[in-house]
């Protein structure tokens, strides 16, 4: 699959999201994401696309079931780090 030429712009495709902001949102940090025309977009936005873009739009916001979103929201993670995240040859992991 082709990369995005910007997708650094968009939190979705970029490793810093699928990566750190789990684990900073864990840990009660909000992270803000920096969008086109400086344009913020909060955390819970950028999950609820994540969420809504992988299938799972039925728990993407005030869902009555925050257990659900949040085991939806691992899915969608893994689902997105499939296409976005970094992946090294096993040839560049040998141990020499």
């Amino acid at each position: 699959m082709p990369r995005n030429p910007h997708a650094e712009e968009d939190p979705l495709e970029c490793h810093r999201f699928l990566m750190v902001c789990p684990e900073l949102t864990r840990l009660g940090i909000v992270p803000l994401h920096i969008r086109k025309s400086s344009r913020i977009e909060m955390q819970e936005e950028a999950e609820n696309r994540l969420l809504a873009d992988t299938g799972f739009e039925a728990v993407a916001a005030n869902t009555l079931f925050p257990r659900a979103r949040t085991e939806a929201l691992e899915d969608a993670y893994r689902l997105q780090a499939e296409k976005f995240g970094f992946r090294a040859k096993p040839v560049a992991l040998e141990v020499r």
